[in-house]
This record gives structure tokens, C-alpha cells and sequence, in this order.
């Protein structure tokens, strides 16, 4: 899985997400952490944000899997920047991607 793309897409994504949340002019880069710098994102998103990155990166992910919040670190102490986001997503979906 090409973690560049992930990146973009995530960038892409997350500024439509920003235009809807009446923030169009949010500065979304690879350095942005949703969690504390874009006004108005919840990590009630993340889940929908995630099916998004892969139906743009046509990947199939099963409808009744459960999305982990690949937001924070893996021991839930730190937000991540939407590069390091990229990395989770890699890292969680790589079976995914192998089924495909």
C-alpha cells in the first residue's frame, strides 16, 4: 500500500470535511493533527473518514469491520498528524488490501 496516497487522500478528504464543518480555510498538510487543529472534527468522524480513504483508494473494506481509531498512537496517548494517520491506516488495512 502506497503510503503517499494514503496521505493524499487523507488531505483531500479531510478538507471537504472541513468545507462542510464551515471551515473551508482550515490548513490541512501532512503535518495537520485532526484531533487538536481542525475546528469542529470528532473522532465520531474517524470511522466514516476511514471507509472514504479506502473507497478512494479502491479498497474494500468489509461493512462489519470495526474501525480502530487510527487517530491516536497505538497506546491511546497521542494524536497523530494525518502523516502519521497514513502510517496506521498502512499498517491496520494492509490485510485488506492483500484480500483485494
Amino acid at each position: 500500500m502506497d503510503r503517499t496516497r494514503v496521505e493524499a487522500g487523507l488531505i483531500e478528504i479531510h478538507k471537504r470535511v472541513q468545507a462542510r464543518l464551515n471551515d473551508a480555510g482550515a490548513k490541512v498538510t501532512s503535518s495537520t493533527c485532526p484531533l487538536s487543529d481542525l475546528k469542529g472534527f470528532e473522532s465520531v468522524m474517524i470511522p466514516t473518514i476511514v471507509f472514504e480513504v479506502a473507497d478512494h483508494l479502491g479498497i474494500d473494506i468489509s461493512e462489519d469491520t470495526k474501525i480502530k481509531n487510527i487517530y491516536v498512537s497505538k497506546d491511546g496517548r497521542q494524536r497523530l498528524t494525518i502523516g502519521e494517520i497514513a502510517g496506521r491506516f498502512c499498517d491496520v488495512f494492509a490485510k485488506e488490501v492483500a484480500k483485494a
